[in-house]
């Protein structure tokens, strides 16, 4: 073997060991092969160059949707479509595959997982059927060369599909009457599932078909509560039949079904301390006079059948009402005008009638009992004029003044339009026997004889008499 030879296999050598030793050198520094760029030459064969941006690993993920702080219950969009999303990362290499590892924890610092997941592919993930609670997730990339990225910061979202129980009702009993100007209503206390504010829609109606809306109101268990109750005070309620219900709304919005309806019916109530006005004391002399709550037939029939109010003028002048109101116990009103009333217009003459058909109106008398009231112009304390609480009346039955415009109230048959009577006023009198005539004795007379009468043959058979 010649010196040439010699010298071409210790370069050869050299090459290999230098190789050899470069890769220990990386390896030792933590870095995969794969992962050191350079060129070398072994047995005549060049690897790629890379640039020194390869290195480093792919940007941290920025978070999408759902939004931080997010709040989904039982209706909202993330709810009905439940996706974790964050934007794709990037990498300096060229071409390079990121795959993506989500977390999620019910603690901010992530000491224990609620969820972890493998590499994924897509930068997203699916969160069917997730449960209830309180959710941190964040998110971290890495390349096809196992550079991994940071974690994304945390982003919070609060999960809620459970709507709180239907409230059960307890006070006053369903079908119960009373006569308390003060009222009070109770039904049970219910909790959220995630311990937040209980919230709870009350509704009052004046028919049992919910049509009629009496009152609504809004009670919560901090303010009305006593961890077991909730109470609901009314001072001064109105005559007539109440039906209400109650449902439950926790912190995230999610609707209990409502309650069961309850009814009550509350007597001799009165909508203001003062004493009936007594008549022709107002500045306009107006007064009520009659009213028919349950004529017969349809209650809400159109003019001149249905209900009816009956007003009377004490003054010694017309008074026009154009535009007065009347209301019921459930604050219902109708305006007085021309197209509701018996004659055709609005002006009451002097000690004279106006009837106000209501029956096509919102304000419905309640047939068990109300409160009647007339306002001279919008419905004010200051305009109330005058008013009356009658109870139960059978059907066709009203109840008026008698005499007309005075105080005292009866329940006579209908008479609208005209002077009030009651019922016994217009039966069938009973004839008032005649004086028998006295009877003038005749003076005695001296009897004249008569002379003997002549006897008259008898008449013959077959003689026409």
């Amino acid at each position: 073997m010649i010196k040439r030879d010699y010298l071409k296999i210790f370069s050869t050598s050299f090459k290999v060991f230098f190789a050899i030793a470069v890769v220990v050198l990386v390896s030792s520094n933590g870095f995969l092969f794969s992962q050191a760029y350079f060129t070398i030459g072994v047995t005549g064969t060049s690897l790629p160059s890379q640039t020194a941006n390869c290195w480093t690993a792919p940007s941290v993920p920025v978070l999408s949707s759902p939004a931080n702080n997010y709040v989904a219950n039982s209706t909202s969009a993330w709810t009905l479509n439940p996706i974790m999303i964050w934007n794709p990362s990037t990498s300096s290499c060229s071409g390079s595959v990121v795959e993506y590892h989500y977390q999620s924890s019910h603690v901010s610092n992530f000491s224990s997982l609620a969820y972890d997941s493998a590499w994924l592919s897509s930068p997203q993930i699916p969160a069917p059927g997730t449960p209830d609670g309180i959710y941190y997730w964040h998110v971290q990339a890495r390349d096809q060369w196992g550079h991994v990225s940071a974690f994304s910061p945390a982003w919070l979202l609060t999960v809620d599909n459970t709507a709180p129980a239907i409230p059960l009702l307890i006070s006053p009993g369903n079908n119960t009457e009373t006569n308390s100007s003060t009222l009070t209503q109770t039904w049970q206390q219910v909790t959220d599932n995630m311990g937040g504010e209980v919230t709870y829609n009350y509704e009052s109606y004046d028919n049992a078909a919910l049509t009629s809306l009496r009152f609504s109101a809004n009670y919560t268990n901090s303010a009305n509560g006593n961890g077991s109750v909730i109470t609901k005070n009314a001072a001064g309620a109105q005559n007539g039949d109440v039906y209400w219900r109650v449902r439950a709304v926790d912190a995230r919005g999610n609707v209990s079904g409502w309650s069961q309806v309850w009814h009550f019916k509350i007597l001799n109530t009165f909508p203001n301390p003062s004493p009936e006005p007594t008549p022709g004391t107002s500045s306009t002399g107006v007064v009520l006079n009659e009213i028919l709550p349950d004529p017969i037939g349809s209650d809400n029939a159109a003019m001149p059948n249905g209900e009816w109010v009956e007003l009377y003028n004490n003054s010694g002048s017309s008074v026009d009402v154009n535009n007065w109101h009347l209301t019921d116990s459930g604050g219902h009103s109708v305006v007085i005008n021309n197209t509701r009333t018996n004659t055709g217009n609005t002006i009451i003459t002097s000690h004279g009638f106006l009837v106000i058909y209501t029956g096509t109106s919102t304000m419905i008398m309640n047939n068990g009992g109300d409160t009647v009231s007339l306002y001279s112009g919008a419905v004010a304390p200051g305009n109330l004029i005058d008013w009356h609480t009658y109870g139960a009346t059978p059907e066709g039955k009203s109840i008026a003044r008698i005499p007309d415009g005075s105080p005292t109230w009866w329940d006579p048959i209908p008479t609208p339009g005209e002077a009030n009577m009651l019922e016994e006023e217009v039966s069938t009198p009973e004839p008032t026997p005649s004086p028998e005539p006295e009877i003038t004795p005749i003076p005695t007379e001296t009897p004249i004889e008569s002379p003997t009468p002549t006897e008259e043959p008898s008449p013959t058979p077959n003689e026409s008499i």
